[in-house]
């Protein structure tokens, strides 16, 4: 667990008070999305692109933000009601009694944690000669880990949750869909975040994650606690919404 997605998280927090004078009431087919532009956050863009949020009802408004810890701050000041967030960033807002939970999975990762550089940056790095992979040490970690996914305050799911509902349903759907048509979604993520086709059609493509439980999370919180980044570890159930995909 890094000192950088530490610091970046309560860094984005000292905001809030900027975040929350932009709160405003979503109507209840309008949903607010803090995204990174990023494959590992993707999901929402292929929904957006194939009209799966469309067809479920939903008018959806995707904002961009350069970090998770500044994404999860949006989301608790108000300004999204959605947001990608790391484990490491929920679970340091958790130990604040910062009512966050997640709803959906984004990436199920072995192999980079929020200090590591993301796709496409890792093969542009080993492209120039200059870099080279040292180790992967995320799989110290557990076998398969959670890194990332979609979160919401406790608040919003409950006042809206034929909203949350029908999210959930769509993230599904297009999970299923970006992991079973990788030329396709690469070419939605190269419209997104304007990166070379050559390098989205060669570098290291997220596995977007079906399910949501414990077991995913567990792992994360508890070397956080056994690494100082927050005090004492929990179960990971406390930051699974009731309205999470299973």
């Amino acid at each position: 667990m890094s000192r950088t997605s530490r610091g970046s998280f309560l860094a984005a927090t000292a905001a809030l008070a900027v975040w929350a004078t932009a709160r405003r009431a979503s109507a209840d087919d309008n949903l607010r999305i803090g995204a990174l532009l990023l494959d590992n956050t993707a999901e929402v863009f292929y929904a957006r692109e194939l009209g799966m949020f469309k067809r479920a009802g939903l008018d959806v408004d995707i904002t961009t933000f350069p970090s998770g810890g500044a994404a999860a701050s949006a989301l608790v000041g108000g300004a999204v009601d959605i947001s990608i967030g790391d484990v490491l960033s929920i679970a340091e807002a958790h130990a604040r009694n910062i009512p966050l939970a997640y709803l959906a999975p984004a990436i199920l990762d072995g192999r980079i944690d929020a200090a590591s550089i993301s796709e496409p940056f890792i093969t542009n790095a080993l492209d120039s000669g200059k870099f080279r992979t040292i180790s992967v040490s995320e799989r110290n970690v557990a076998p398969e880990f959670m890194f990332s996914g979609w979160t919401t305050t406790n608040g919003y799911a409950a006042a809206h949750p034929d909203v949350i509902k029908k999210f959930v349903a769509v993230l599904l759907e297009s999970a299923r869909w970006g992991n079973a048509n990788r030329p396709q979604s690469a070419q939605i993520l190269v419209g997104v975040n304007k990166m070379p086709l050559e390098v989205a059609a060669k570098m290291e493509r997220s596995y977007y994650g079906e399910k949501l439980s414990p077991a995913l999370l567990q792992p994360v919180i508890d070397a956080a606690a056994k690494y100082g980044a927050i005090a004492n570890s929990f179960p990971a159930s406390e930051i699974i919404s009731s309205y999470a995909l299973r």
